[in-house]
């Protein structure tokens, strides 16, 4: 991943070049060998270098197909590279690119917060988190939501 960052070399996006194997192909395969699924239908393993040109945060996503397919709607796991190609962050992602099409933009908003409050109680209760670390938690929420 060190040299993503210097994605300007690698000329024109092309689906052939090999940084666009790796990053939609060889890594999401490799994340589903580390996981040990297999073959179902129940999971779909992606990942994008971008559409038309080299993504600034390229990703790799692992989708439920119960919930969803794609990224730009439901509930998925991502990993996300960071611009400077130094970093890799594991996040619970919400799709919001079709809830755009259907609703405002404050309705977008609160449904991707009712979401998320849902989501959190649903681990807080299968964790049975103590009060001092859901208040914790709590707080670093906040602090990352600002």
């Amino acid at each position: 991943f060190s040299t993503y960052s210097d994605k300007d070399k690698y000329g024109a996006f092309n689906k052939e070049h090999p940084v666009y194997n790796l990053l939609s192909t060889t890594i999401p395969n490799r994340i589903k060998d580390v996981l040990n699924v297999r073959e179902s239908n129940d999971y779909k393993f992606s990942g994008s270098p971008g559409q038309g040109n080299w993504a600034r945060v390229p990703w790799f996503a692992i989708f439920n197909t119960n919930i969803t397919n794609s990224p730009q709607y439901g509930v998925d796991i991502v990993y996300l590279l960071s611009e400077d190609s130094q970093r890799l962050y594991l996040s619970l992602n919400q799709g919001c690119s079709k809830l755009k099409t259907e609703y405002s933009s404050k309705e977008v908003i609160a449904k991707l917060v009712e979401v998320s409050d849902a989501i959190q109680n649903k681990i807080n209760s299968k964790l049975n988190l103590s009060s001092k670390y859901k208040e914790i938690l709590e707080n670093i929420l906040k602090e990352t939501a600002q």
